[in-house]
């Protein structure tokens, strides 16, 4: 289990250092043109690899008697998986959003209700406040499925919405699980803001900055993409 442990772990970080790069090179490529979606492509294959070995250290986590620690990864696999899926999605259903919002649609909606409700429990259990009240972000994601599960959107570019968003909100989770993850291991001794804290707030804070910018200049303003080619 030790190996597996390892193997899993070691494919994670390599596979997922190619995932950083190509999400930077879509995010700051033109949108719709040639790099943006072989960038895009790379990025959706490399985290499904990140995603499927984050499901092996969840596992192997669990494995050894680390609940806690099993329950909030799974949470994280959860809210990265979810955010992927939709972004993706999106560019399917262009001009169908009642079909956007069907399938696996609001069972994905309910798993994500799921997993935040155990992150958040860990987090109150194990004293970590910040993690509970952070944690919380899976409730916004799970109702705001739900929601429109019932109401589909009705602007006529939501896919374009649905699809930054996904993406975004993915690049967001992988960073903070870097981050986190990462600067722990580099920094035992650190301060506990820098080592708990910022790993999630800034990720956040621009995520959220980028989308919003995205939003309001390709969707508000209606600013064109590039034709296929």
């Amino acid at each position: 289990m030790d190996m597996l442990h390892d193997i899993a772990r070691w494919t994670h970080v390599g596979v997922g250092i190619i995932a950083f790069a190509s999400l930077w090179t879509a995010g700051f490529s033109r949108k719709g043109g040639r790099l943006h979606r072989r960038a895009g492509a790379v990025y959706v294959w490399t985290m499904i690899v990140v995603l499927a070995t984050a499901a092996v250290l969840t596992l192997t986590t669990l494995s050894r008697g680390q609940w806690m620690g099993a329950v909030f990864l799974g949470y994280l696999l959860t809210i990265t998986a979810t955010a992927l899926w939709m972004g993706r999605r999106a560019l399917n259903f262009k001009t169908d959003a009642a079909g956007y919002t069907r399938g696996l649609f609001l069972p994905v909606g309910v798993l994500n209700i799921l997993a935040a409700a155990g992150a958040v429990a860990v987090g109150v259990i194990s004293g970590q406040i910040f993690i509970a009240a952070i944690s919380a972000i899976g409730f916004l994601i799970g109702f705001g499925i739900i929601a429109m599960r019932r109401k589909p959107p009705e602007h006529p570019r939501f896919w374009l919405k649905e699809h930054f968003g996904g993406m975004i909100g993915a690049g967001i989770a992988t960073h903070i699980a870097f981050a986190s993850i990462g600067l722990r291991q580099l920094f035992p001794d650190a301060d506990t803001s820098v080592v708990t804290i910022w790993p999630w707030a800034l990720p956040l804070v621009v995520g959220f900055a980028a989308s919003a910018l995205a939003e309001r200049r390709y969707i508000d303003r209606g600013a064109p993409t590039a034709s296929p080619e």
